[in-house]
């Protein structure tokens, strides 16, 4: 868009970045506090579970940062409300190091992936806009359009669509 000559640049953000930190600190704690009358009923598997299912949460509708912060944030509430010995970052039984390598790897592809999901889609309705405009803005000039040919629609099993559309027109 332009506006007297300048760029409009509009923001997909609907918070700022303090925003977006707080509402992932508070995301975090509530599934630590979710999960902690749990921990007698759910193997630590399920908890960790959930600590993911917040981090993808986080990364669709806060971002690629939030969801950093998300992932390690979920292991070290991991480590210190659920793992023995609770309370501290110490680790009686070495597998769990391992636990704690997986669940941040997969916590950070998993936002990754969804935080990439989510700017595309942002990108798309933008183009979309564009496309939009841009059309309307054709169409208003427009003074008559048919088609020259029959159209040939392309056949597939995902997407179908116009494959040759030939069209006579005149602009005025």
């Amino acid at each position: 868009m332009q506006n007297e000559g300048k760029p409009v640049i509009q923001s997909t953000e609907r918070f700022t970045p303090w925003q977006r930190i707080l509402l992932t600190v508070v995301a975090c704690s509530a599934t630590t506090l979710l999960a902690t009358p749990l921990l007698g009923h759910l193997d630590l598997a399920n908890i960790v579970m959930l600590f993911l299912l917040t981090v993808l949460l986080i990364a669709v509708s806060l971002g690629r940062g939030a969801a950093v912060l998300a992932a390690v944030l979920s292991v070290l509430l991991f480590d210190i409300f659920f793992v023995p010995p609770r309370f501290s970052l110490a680790v009686s039984n070495i597998q769990y190091l391992v636990t704690f390598a997986v669940m941040l790897a997969v916590a950070l592809v998993i936002g990754q992936l969804a935080a990439r999901l989510r700017e595309k889609a942002v990108l798309a309705a933008r183009r979309e806009e564009e496309m939009r405009a841009l059309y309307e803005e054709l169409i208003s000039r427009l003074d008559w359009i048919e088609f020259a040919d029959t159209p040939r629609i392309s056949a597939a099993n995902f997407v179908s669509g116009p494959k040759k559309m030939p069209v006579r027109y005149k602009i005025n």
